[in-house]
This record gives C-alpha cells, sequence and structure tokens, in this order.
C-alpha cells in the first residue's frame, strides 16, 4: 500500500471518528497513550477486530496508527473537529 492509499485510509477512519462518538473515544484514548503503550493497545485492538471480522479498511486505517507521527497528526486532526 503506498502513502497515498494509507492518506486516503486515515481520512476515512477520521469520518469515521467524527461520525461515531463511541469510535471517536476509543481511537482518542488510544492515541493519547504513549508510543509503546498505544502500539500494545492497538495489536490487542486488531486482533480483536479480525476476529470479528471487521471490515479490512477499518483494520488497514488502524495499523497506521503504528507510527507516532501518524498517530499525532490523526489525533490533531480528530480534535480539531469540534
Amino acid at each position: 500500500m503506498n502513502e497515498e492509499s494509507g492518506i486516503i485510509e486515515i481520512e476515512k477512519l477520521i469520518e469515521v471518528a467524527i461520525a461515531d462518538p463511541l469510535i471517536k473515544k476509543r481511537i482518542e484514548e488510544v492515541l493519547k497513550l504513549s508510543s509503546f503503550e498505544r502500539r500494545l493497545v492497538l495489536n490487542i485492538w486488531l486482533e480483536k477486530l479480525r476476529r470479528q471480522n471487521a471490515r479490512p479498511e477499518m483494520i488497514q486505517a488502524l495499523t497506521y496508527l503504528f507510527d507516532d507521527i501518524v498517530a499525532d497528526n490523526t489525533l490533531k486532526q480528530i480534535n480539531n473537529t469540534y
């Protein structure tokens, strides 16, 4: 997956977070964690989503949040929507 498609996936994730307060809260909580803790929580969350056969786009978008810069920028964008 290239950088442009990664940006599109993150934008979709932000749209979902804006539309669903529960998802927004969960993503914010994860993004506010330290880098190490965020990665641990993301691994657990992603494994749960895979077992539940969640949409691949959601899973892919969440994987980008392992990157510290992407995580920081995503949190800023989510917080700037309200």
